[in-house]
């Protein structure tokens, strides 16, 4: 028996979001592509990404300067494990 909003596609099943059915598209379209623009534009490059990110930046502002500022947090929640991990700076002659 068949549920709507099931993905049969994988082992087992997963409910289908809206985010899900987005990338099963792009996938689609991409699909579409040679492959090797697929690797080398899309893949390699980030532009899939820098995309993305533009598309949020222009349709969505203010939920990027969430994201901007979430990872901004975490880029310092990072860096303060890092340099802990790394001991005290050493002085240069």
């Amino acid at each position: 028996m068949t549920r709507p909003g099931i993905d049969k596609d994988r082992e087992g099943c997963s409910m289908t979001t809206p985010l899900k059915e987005a990338l099963v598209a792009l996938t689609d379209a991409l699909a579409k592509r040679p492959a090797e623009e697929i690797l080398f534009q899309w893949f390699r490059s980030g532009r899939l990404i820098g995309e993305l990110s533009d598309l949020m930046k222009r349709r969505h502002p203010a939920l990027q300067v969430e994201i901007d500022r979430l990872y901004q947090e975490h880029q310092a929640k990072r860096g303060k494990k890092t340099g802990a991990m790394m001991g005290p700076a050493k002085e240069s002659n």
